[in-house]
């Protein structure tokens, strides 16, 4: 066993350098109370950031939205025109239920991410911002606001709109191409492929129009844990 002058000698030698006889510095290490404050900043910083990520998107896609019906009803008048002018052809009109399915599909597609995105900013983030700020000095966001979602809202009037704005151009087209000029073996089955493509376009718009309402349930299940009033859901735009 060695001896316990001689451990110490060692145990000192181990603390200094090979070529001199004093100690190492010690590492600094931050204040706990410093730490927490720059963790607290980066973090806020972040969220910051993330929510304004997340918004410039959804304003983006709302743009994307809108041009995508207005590039329909573009496309509509522009072929109703063609099938009732100077040289009338009418079944020109069997290509509005089409463009119709796909301008359901483009508003679909952005909706659906737009309520992605407004359920991610009034529930996923404000969860993680909470623990940061503090209950009360978390600022209400609008996706969850009361402003929003309080009787009064647009999602509903939005839903009928975007409905009204795709499937009436369609039924419109395609019934006025069946019975303009007789119905013949060609207008039968352009009438079925119409009214189908316009069948299309309405479940199309009823599924975003559903999973809209769940982001809607969600966030306002996530106001009653929060102890925040729940406002009418359906109201979401």
């Amino acid at each position: 066993m060695w001896p316990r002058q001689t451990v110490n000698d060692m145990h000192k030698r181990l603390l200094m350098p090979s070529s001199g006889g004093q100690r190492l510095p010690r590492r600094r290490v931050m204040p706990r109370a410093t730490f927490d404050a720059t963790h607290r900043s980066v973090a806020a910083q972040l969220a910051a950031n993330y929510y304004q990520s997340a918004r410039t998107e959804a304003i983006q896609r709302l743009g994307f939205r809108d041009a995508g019906l207005f590039l329909f009803l573009a496309s509509s008048i522009t072929v109703f025109g063609v099938a009732v002018g100077q040289s009338p052809n009418v079944d020109v009109l069997y290509g509005v239920p089409v463009l119709g399915v796909g301008a359901a599909h483009v508003y679909a597609q952005h909706s659906r991410v737009i309520g992605a995105l407004g359920r991610y900013m009034a529930i996923d983030l404000e969860r993680s911002i909470e623990p940061i700020l503090g209950e009360r000095c978390t600022p209400m966001q609008w996706d969850s606001s009361d402003t929003l979602l309080r009787r009064g809202g647009h999602n509903l009037p939005v839903f009928l709109s975007a409905l009204l704005l795709i499937l009436v151009p369609e039924v419109a087209a395609t019934a006025m191409a069946v019975f303009a000029g007789g119905v013949s073996r060609w207008d039968i089955v352009g009438g079925t492929v119409g009214f189908f493509c316009a069948a299309v376009s309405a479940y199309t718009l009823f599924s975003v129009h559903k999973v809209r309402m769940g982001y809607i349930f969600e966030i306002n299940a996530f106001r009653t844990s929060q102890g925040r009033p729940v406002q009418e859901a359906g109201k979401l735009s």
